[in-house]
């Protein structure tokens, strides 16, 4: 078998993987809606007063969806100190939060009437995610190519047994 014809069996091979990984990437993964960016929740002024008299409102969801990176910033616009997890937000101030893997669960949340946040933390599937299965099955699809090329190729030229 030639270099090129091998070169271009090879080529063939990630080719094909590549097509295989790319449609089934985009067919089948979970993909966040956007790209990471900074969500802003803000604390209106009179939210203690408001839990602490029981109401269940809240201008602030229950649970919140985000992708990995992105940045949550909270913003404290009452007159008392609030916790979100592990962070305090004095008033006036603004407190900003990376998100940075895959997760779920809930935070401590003072700021809401349920005393808790769900927190769920999408990954990030950009298209890179189909690279790798590309190279690892490229070549190996490349080589059957090569060989069941080169098999045909040489049953095409036997010559018939009988004249």
């Amino acid at each position: 078998m030639s270099g090129a014809r091998l070169g271009v069996s090879l080529l063939a091979g990630i080719v094909l993987a590549g097509v295989v990984s790319f449609a089934s990437w985009f067919l089948l993964a979970d993909h966040p809606s956007r790209g990471p960016s900074e969500i802003h929740l803000v604390i209106a002024a009179g939210t203690s007063d408001a839990i602490r008299r029981g109401e269940r409102g809240s201008p602030v969801p229950g649970n919140l969806e985000l992708v990995e990176n992105d940045v949550l910033a909270v913003t404290n616009d009452d007159a008392v100190t609030h916790r979100i997890g592990d962070l305090s937000v004095p008033p006036g101030d603004t407190v900003r939060m990376k998100l940075g893997r895959t997760s779920s669960g809930s935070l401590l949340c003072t700021f809401h009437p349920s005393g808790t946040l769900a927190l769920a933390v999408q990954g990030s599937t950009g298209v890179t995610v189909a690279l790798w299965p590309t190279l690892i099955l490229g070549v190996p699809f490349g080589i059957v190519i090569a060989v069941v090329t080169a098999v045909t190729s040489r049953l095409g030229d036997e010559q018939p047994l009988v004249a």
